[in-house]
């Protein structure tokens, strides 16, 4: 068995379907929100698209943040 973790590329829109799912199972924004100690404002702007998804929401939601660098086909180089 590997302690790698498992690799899931999602979309924004899957991502806040998915935070919007678990808060609806924790009982809410607020109770989701207030279990990982963000701000409900940050949650509830998150799902509406009003900002960005931050990192505290990305490690709340179970997923760790990763930055990645995806070069376009024919792009100069330089």
């Amino acid at each position: 068995m590997s302690d790698e973790p498992e690799m899931l590329a999602i979309s924004d829109a899957q991502f806040r379907r998915e935070l919007s799912q678990q808060c609806d199972a924790e009982g809410g924004q607020t109770a989701w929100a207030r279990k990982r100690g963000i701000a409900r404002s940050q949650v509830s702007d998150t799902l509406r698209g009003q900002r960005e998804v931050s990192e505290a929401i990305i490690i709340g939601l179970g997923y760790q943040p990763v930055r990645r660098f995806i070069r376009l086909k024919g792009a100069a180089r330089g």
